[in-house]
Order: C-alpha cells, then structure tokens, then sequence
C-alpha cells in the first residue's frame, strides 16, 4: 500500500499503545503527518513513552521505495530540515524524490519528540559546561539512560513496523550514521541500502586523537598550490603556536561589532575550536588561518584573534526546538569512552584523565599536545553521574547492506580516517574522499560531485569517485602589518598608489567576511548585520531579497587606512593617520578614479588583489550570491562537546 494511498488510515504499532494516522498537513507543500508512541524504556525499567513526530513528502511520480532521513548531533531535530532537504537549490536528494517517499522524524527527546530541555546547559557560553551538566543530569534523572543510540535505533524499527515500509533507505549525516549503522546491525532485512555522509567512526577514542591528529593533514591540504604569496609551512608555524600557549596565552586585540577594539585572547581550547569550527564555519577560517598563522610568528596576532572571535561566533542553534543541548549531553556522557572509571567521583575522573593523557605524551595529539587534550576531555561529562545502563557494545557484525560513504577530506568532526575504517568493515561498502570539503559532505561539496554519486548509487551505477575539489575561497594573502607593506596600484607612486591598493585589500577583506553573517542563523530573520572589521570599524549589512547591501562605517583593514561608504556604486571615504586622505569611485570591474593627498588618480584596482579574490569583488553578481547561498547549505550538523566532536 502506497503512503499516500493510505492517508487517513490507522496502522497498528507492534508495542505501542496507540495506532500512527498520517494526515495531510502544513499546506500547501504536500506533506503527511503522524504520531508513533514508543516505549521511554523498552526494558521496562522506567515507565512512560514518547510521541515521535513523523512527517512523510510523498514521492511525485512511480512509488519505488522510501529514504528515511537521519539528522546529527546528537540532538538535532530533523523535521526542521524538511525544507532544506526538498530544496533543488540545496539538496542533492530532490532528483530521487521523484519516485520514493521521503521519511523524517525528530529522534526522542529532539524537536516535536518529547524535547528534553536543560535551561541552564541550553544558554551555557562556557568551554566548561560540567556545572550545568551536573544540573541537567538531576533534571532529567534517571530517564537521561534512555536516550542512546539504541533506542533511536529500535525507535526508527517502531515507526517503520507503524507506516508498514518494507524497507529503508537510509539517508544519514554525522552522528546520524552511528544511529544508522545501529540500525542496519539490529534490522538488517529491513534495509535496502545505506548512505552515510559524514562517517562516524567504530572506535571512539577518549581525548578524540581522530580529530587532533587530522589537524595536520587538513593544514596541509589547505595550502595545496594557494600559499606561494604567503610562503609559509602552516604545519610547522601551528607546532609553533601550540608550543608558545604552554607558556600563557596569546594576548592582542579583537575588534567588536560597535568597530571598537577591545582585549583579545587565545587559548589551548580557542585554537581548538578555531579549528574545529572551519570545517563547518565560514570558509573565511581555513581561508585565513595560513596567512593569519604567518602574521602571528611576524609580530602581529591580530588576524588570528580575529578568526578565533569568528569560530566563537559561530553557533550550530540557540534554539533547543532545532538542537538539544540536553539530548547531547544525555547521548554523549553515555555512550562516549572516557579515560576515566564511570564509578569515580569527578575529583578522582580529573586526576585519571591527566593520568593518561601524560602517559600518551604530547606525541600522540600532534600537532596539539597532551595538555590540550585533557583539557578538552574535561570540559563535559566529568560530572554526569555513572549511567544505571551501560551502553549497548554490540559485537554483531556490519551487515552486507549496500553502502555509501561520503567525507570530506577537510572534515575535522568526523575525520575521513573514521570513514576508511567504516568502509573497511562494511562487507559492501564504498568510499568517497571529496577534496576540499568538510563536514556534511552532500550539501557543501561545491563540484557536486558527492550528490551526483549517490544518484548513481541509488540507479546502480558505478559511482565512480571524487578526484578534485574546489574552495569556496583559496588561501587569502597575509595581511599588511602597516602602510609600508602594501605595493602601490600601478602608475601611481608614493603615498597615494599604497593607499589605493590598501583600497583594493580593504574592499576584498570586507566582500569576504560578508559571507559569515549567513552562519549566525538569526541574520536572515532580522536581514541586517553588523561585522567587525581586522584593525578598527565595521560594516554594516543589509539583505534586500537577493542581494546584501554593504556600507563600511570607518573600516580598517590596513593600519592607518579606514574607509567608510558603500562597498558597490558610491563615493568612498578615505581617512586615517597613514592614508592619504580622499574620496574615491570604483566600478564594478575595478577601475577606479578620484583625489588622494589633494592628486587625481585614475587606474584599476584589479591588480592590487589576488586572482582568486578578484571574482569576489569584481566579478558577476550571480558568482557572489552563489557564495552566499553555499554558506547556508549545509544540512546535518554534528556539535559533540564544546570543542570537540566525541
């Protein structure tokens, strides 16, 4: 019986004490609607269940299966997703929605599915959330041993036997692909294929050296043929960088968003979430932590602060609807390993932790060090209580399911390393490495080359592979520590031809970072946004429809040079100690003209900025909105504990 056929019918659920009735709802987008009650302890141990909400887009032509979408966290809510995932500009998946129902559900005690809440964990700012953990741990009591991998695994079994789907197809991304191989372990006839994009790996390591020790490769991968302007060995200035932390932290200053500069400083922890963060984050951080590691080891740590105040910024929802801080925690501190005895009190966690991370040493964790490592594998679950029910350690094979894996070769959260592991232990599955892409690899591969595999997956077809990739920015140039540093535009000598090509630097600085408001998921409700610039002022930004009207309120991206006006079709101001002062016009394709120092000038500003920023300042509008719009694009979010994916 097809799903749409079936509208308004009530399906008995094996377990459940009421049936699961799909109607059409939220019209006029045909969409179908139901509740499935499960068991809060399928054991029997705790009494209680939870509604899960379920939503169903019926496939638009011949019924050929259906593909059940599993969303990450854990704690993320997937229906909110829906929209996203039927979106042709977004989803790769729209070309198979044609012929196969699509399957959604918020996972228990996410979203609509019975949302466990910890006010207090929910707001909480810090690195070091135990205090709150603790809290939430009460909170929730003794229900928190039932929100595990597991019972979403059985649960999604439930809603299933309850729509009466012979089989799944499994659409997982992030921590939903450890919910969905549990579920291929528990219910292997009842899947048909599986694609994990995103792969979390078998074995979890407690101080998640997975992820540190991938830090070196992605730096390196980041400067493939992009960092000859810079020169540098990003590998060995971020060795640097951790070495000089031991000693205290980097001081210097950051620039808010009222354009004034205030206190700066980084940390063991802020690096790693610096880090952690561009995997996901506005690609401006990858794109700049080459250049802005090289200005550090040259006297100027202001880029760098800079970035770690983007990765700072960068918030997965504040919304507990889209993203449950409890559930995560609840998830995590049961499931995850830890190098501590579940029985000790936190006094006790503390010292066996330090304990083993000394004993690993600083070698295990390159390019961080032991010191780093522990301080993050405390900074959650040192004070969740001991779980009355362990997690499940299921030693059942991986069954021979037809897989395929996706990852992104910059994915720090769960590393391509994991992936490989995964492959290797599925009887049938295959790999896919995307160059030049990170976390949630389906909706931030710009080649397209990951949805275009998994459409012949799903026909097949061979799916072939993923040999290249491109960045959405290449490595941007280090930046001018004065005046002095800059070249001037060419045919204009002095003062005057440095100033205009700090222009041309400022203007580029500006058109890149108008990219990272789209990661601050409040902007597009409120549609204006306000962005610090490196040295002083900032930017205001409008969305108007398509387009983001940017206006520079006194911006500074070269010492001694502000500028202020719009950044497209206006008269621009320049002031400053170092500049020489003026008003200028540039055009769309770079030419420039006006009065600097009380001299006309007339030149082009295209060769003052690399070639790979010149598209996106001087290129076609619809190159810069392509930008913008693969800011938002991506879908499955994974989040672990502050600083690192577990």
């Amino acid at each position: 019986m097809g799903l749409v056929a079936a509208l308004g019918c009530a399906w008995a659920v094996p377990g459940a004490a009421q049936a699961a009735v799909l109607t059409r709802c939220t019209p006029p987008r045909p969409l179908l609607c139901a509740r499935v009650s499960v068991p809060l302890a399928r054991d029997g141990a705790l009494r209680g269940r939870i509604p899960l909400a379920v939503r169903v887009v019926p496939a638009r032509g011949r019924r050929l299966g259906t593909i059940l979408f599993l969303a990450g966290g854990p704690g993320q809510a997937a229906i909110p997703t829906i929209s996203g995932l039927v979106d042709a500009r977004l989803s790769p998946l729209v070309p198979l929605l044609r012929h196969r129902d699509l399957l959604v559900f918020d996972q228990r005690g996410t979203g609509q599915s019975g949302l466990l809440r910890c006010p207090a964990l929910e707001v909480s700012k810090s690195f070091d959330a135990n205090p709150e953990q603790a809290q939430c741990a009460q909170r929730l009591g003794s229900r928190r041993d039932y929100y595990q991998s597991r019972d979403s695994a059985d649960d999604i079994e439930a809603v299933r036997a309850a729509l009466r789907i012979p089989r799944l197809s499994v659409v997982a991304v992030s921590y939903g692909t450890k919910v969905a191989l549990d579920y291929a372990r528990r219910y292997p006839q009842r899947v048909e294929r599986l694609v994990l994009d995103s792969v979390v790996g078998l074995r979890a390591d407690p101080f998640s050296r997975e992820t540190l020790n991938a830090v070196t490769r992605v730096l390196g991968d980041i400067c493939q043929g992009g960092c000859r302007a810079i020169e540098p060995d990003p590998v060995a200035d971020f060795q640097a960088l951790v070495a000089s932390l031991r000693a205290g932290p980097l001081h210097g200053y950051v620039v808010g968003r009222d354009g004034r500069r205030r206190d700066g400083r980084l940390e063991r922890l802020l690096l790693l979430n610096l880090v952690v963060t561009g995997d996901l984050g506005p690609p401006t951080i990858f794109a700049e932590l080459p250049g802005a590691l090289r200005a550090w080891r040259q006297g100027d740590p202001a880029p760098l602060l800079r970035l770690s105040q983007m990765a700072l910024a960068v918030s997965v929802s504040e919304n507990p609807r889209e993203l449950s801080a409890a559930l995560n925690s609840a998830t995590l501190c049961a499931e995850a390993p830890e190098p501590w005895s579940l029985t000790s009190p936190p006094d006790a966690r503390l010292a066996q932790a330090y304990a083993a991370a000394t004993r690993l040493g600083d070698a295990a964790f390159a390019p961080f060090d032991a010191r780093t490592a522990f301080e993050a594998v405390i900074s959650g679950c040192l004070t969740w209580p001991t779980p009355a029910r362990p997690p499940d350690d299921d030693g059942r094979p991986l069954p021979a399911v037809p897989s395929l894996l996706l990852n992104g070769a910059d994915d720090l959260r769960t590393p391509l390393e994991g992936a490989q592991e995964v492959a290797a232990a599925l009887p049938r599955g295959h790999l896919i490495s995307v160059a030049a892409t990170g976390h949630s690899t389906l909706t931030t591969d710009l080649s397209g080359c990951a949805g275009r595999a998994m459409i012949r997956f799903f026909l097949g077809r061979p799916v072939g592979s993923c040999p290249r990739g491109r960045r959405l920015l290449g490595a941007t140039p280090l930046p001018p520590a004065s005046l002095a540093a800059v070249h001037p535009a060419p045919g204009v000598s002095g003062r005057a031809g440095e100033t205009l090509c700090a222009v041309a630097s400022t203007m580029a600085d500006a058109r890149v970072h108008a990219i990272d408001p789209f990661y601050d998921g409040r902007f597009p409700a409120r549609r204006v946004a306000r962005q610090p610039a490196l040295r002083s002022g900032s930017m205001t930004l409008r969305l108007r429809g398509r387009r983001i009207a940017v206006a520079l309120n006194h911006f500074s991206y070269v010492p001694g040079v502000a500028i202020s006006g719009p950044l497209r079709g206006g008269r621009l101001l320049i002031e400053g100690l170092a500049a020489a002062r003026g008003a200028l016009r540039v055009s769309d394709n770079g030419a420039v003209s006006g009065r600097l120092g009380g001299r006309a000038v007339r030149t082009s500003l295209r060769p003052c900025i690399p070639r790979q920023l010149r598209i996106i300042l001087f290129g076609p509008e619809r190159s810069r909105r392509a930008i913008a719009s693969a800011a938002r694009r991506p879908i499955g979010r994974s989040i672990g504990r502050p600083s690192v994916q577990r």
